[in-house]
């Protein structure tokens, strides 16, 4: 067993930044941990540790659960009977050959493509990151998060397209979670400069909905990243703990349209901790999606931003863009209210660029729609006025 190997393993049978792990990991090497572990099961060692291990792991085969002490003692072996009784019922070897189907890369902490801002998160640093992709996004000194509500309205999902867009052409990379709503919006407005980051393995991009653009991204130089391995489950808790990775990546976190407890509160929360630049756009007071965004303005924890300028102002970074005063703010970019439109003259337009030409191609593969139906939906925004056929393709009329 190699190191990538042993690192693998541990990702399998511990949860993702498993402290007690961690805490070996700085002390010897992931072979070596593994060789401890196994030292543990066959009783090789004759200190405390071994006792204390020894009831634990007794117990837990017998499914007795048993609450460790205070004492560090009594904590670590707990913490590893756990990991131990996984153990010996691991799938590595079908990880592994998913891992080669789907060219999934293994960065050990020790390797210099891991992460430098996740050593941030201390003890609670993954122990391993798997990635597929442009490994050099990882490089750029400027990453911003953005993250939101799985529920959002037109208004978010404005928000986030064009935050993304604008954010991107001014050099930076954008980090999301891959979810449905705010988080596939930012990597629609940025693909093939944005992050994924997962809280499942890499095989399969979930969720199914938000696979398409992923996969965009990752065809246009993006990047996904997971501390998951392949054949995990997906469980509710991964998600919370991805949160911090993505926190702990960004130099500065935008919230847009979040509910006061919610997934994207937690992500500010980890990015507040962390000492990270919070903002979040200002939303409707009847609306129970604004709330989260319009506590953290209230509580001082978050800066208010309606736009990228004023987002890049806070980080203090100069637009790369000419932008005339007179434009609009960036949640109207349009002039039109797109809640007015059909659902799939909606995603056609939100499909687009909105400052460039698109063509019929991108749009098509964007919105994954038969090309009859594509032709059909474009034909009736640009008889609204909406868009305009060009040489290129098309053009939002603004």
């Amino acid at each position: 067993m190699n190191d990538s190997e042993a690192a693998l393993t541990l990702s399998i049978i511990s949860d993702p930044g498993n402290e007690v792990i961690n805490h070996l990991l700085d002390q010897m090497g992931y072979v070596e941990v593994i060789q401890y572990l196994e030292g543990l099961l066959a009783g090789s060692y004759s200190d405390q540790m071994q006792l204390t291990f020894n009831y634990f792991y007794t117990n837990f085969q017998a499914g007795v659960r048993k609450r460790p002490k205070a004492d560090s003692y009594e904590i670590m072996a707990s913490n590893l009977a756990r990991v131990a009784i996984n153990y010996r019922s691991r799938k590595i070897e079908r990880a592994l050959k998913l891992h080669d189907k789907n060219e999934i890369i293994t960065i050990l902490r020790t390797d210099p493509q891991y992460p430098k801002q996740f050593h941030d998160l201390e003890a609670k640093k993954p122990l391993v990151i798997f990635a597929r992709g442009q490994l050099s996004l990882l490089e750029k000194s400027q990453i911003v998060g953005i993250v939101g509500t799985r529920h959002f309205d037109n208004y978010g999902q404005t928000v986030a397209i064009e935050f993304a867009r604008t954010l991107t052409q001014s050099g930076i990379v954008i980090v999301s979670g891959g979810a449905i709503g705010v988080d596939s919006a930012a990597h629609l407005g940025s693909l093939g400069n944005s992050i994924v980051v997962l809280a499942s393995g890499l095989d399969k991009m979930y969720p199914k909905e938000c696979e398409t653009i992923m996969l965009k991204n990752l065809e246009q130089g993006g990047l996904c990243l997971s501390e998951m391995p392949a054949t995990s489950i997906v469980k509710g808790h991964l998600f919370l703990l991805r949160n911090r990775l993505i926190a702990a990546l960004s130099k500065a976190v935008v919230i847009v349209e979040a509910s006061y407890r919610s997934g994207a509160i937690n992500t500010a929360q980890h990015a507040f901790d962390l000492h990270r630049l919070v903002c979040a756009i200002p939303g409707d007071v009847d609306q129970s999606r604004s709330s989260g965004t319009n506590r953290l303005i209230m509580d001082h924890k978050a800066e208010m931003v309606t736009t990228a300028q004023e987002l890049l102002g806070l980080m203090n970074l100069e637009i790369a863009l000419e932008l005339s005063p007179e434009q609009p703010k960036i949640y109207q970019p349009l002039g039109i209210d797109l809640k007015e439109l059909p659902e799939l003259e909606r995603d056609t337009i939100m499909a687009m660029d909105f400052k460039n030409e698109n063509a019929l191609e991108s749009i098509r593969q964007t919105t994954q729609l038969p090309l009859k139906e594509l032709l059909l939906q474009l034909s009736r925004l640009e008889q609204k006025g909406i868009i305009t056929k060009t040489e290129v393709g098309y053009k939002v009329l603004h």
